[in-house]
């Protein structure tokens, strides 16, 4: 899976679980408008895939998000996190 379509999650306000781990989904697959809809979202797997830079918004906007898995991806080292972070 390289892409979402921004109406995938439409409707699935009450999930609370997204596994998307082992894709080859980019940063520019998540989008605003496309985890909108997900505002119950507790667990977001997004291992194994080809993020390089966390968008804030997915921390920002989810506020119920308790845990996300991020390893086996291709960050850029700290830049990318001190921007979501700091």
């Amino acid at each position: 899976l390289s892409f979402l379509d921004w109406k995938v999650f439409h409707g699935l306000s009450e999930l609370k679980v997204l596994l998307l781990n082992g894709n080859s989904l980019g940063e520019r697959s998540f989008t605003q408008s496309l985890m909108a809809p997900l505002v119950k979202l507790e667990f977001l797997d997004l291992e194994h895939n080809r993020i390089h830079s966390l968008p804030a918004f997915l921390l920002v906007f989810n506020a119920k998000l308790q845990s996300i898995k991020l390893r086996r991806n291709s960050f850029n080292r700290s830049k990318s996190l001190q921007k979501t972070f700091c």
